[in-house]
């Protein structure tokens, strides 16, 4: 089994706006996945969240979530990341990917 990776992203937006982040199902269900976490530098704009996906908490080859940035408070500021895991059980089953 693969170990769990991390990336950083950063986010922009409003200066000193205090921002939540979380990895939820999809937009209209809250809760949470148990492959991937969010954690956050600060919670005040502009600041990075580090995205940790572990292969090894998924149930199935293929997940998807999405990463929910919101303002605090005022529900001003929403932004939804899609975050998707692919897990091949065999490397002829992925497709050759060029830019």
């Amino acid at each position: 089994n693969p170990a769990p990776r991390s990336l950083p992203i950063h986010v922009t937006g409003p200066i000193g706006a205090k921002i939540t982040a979380t990895i939820v199902s999809s937009p209209s269900n809250t809760e949470p996945v148990a492959w991937a976490t969010a954690e956050m530098e600060n919670d005040v704009v502009p600041t990075a969240v580090t995205v940790t996906v572990d292969p090894r908490q998924r149930t199935a080859d293929f997940e998807e979530a999405v990463l929910s940035l919101a303002e605090q408070g005022t529900g001003g500021l929403r932004k939804n990341i899609p975050v998707y895991l692919i897990c091949a059980n065999h490397r002829l089953y992925l497709p050759a990917i060029a830019r």
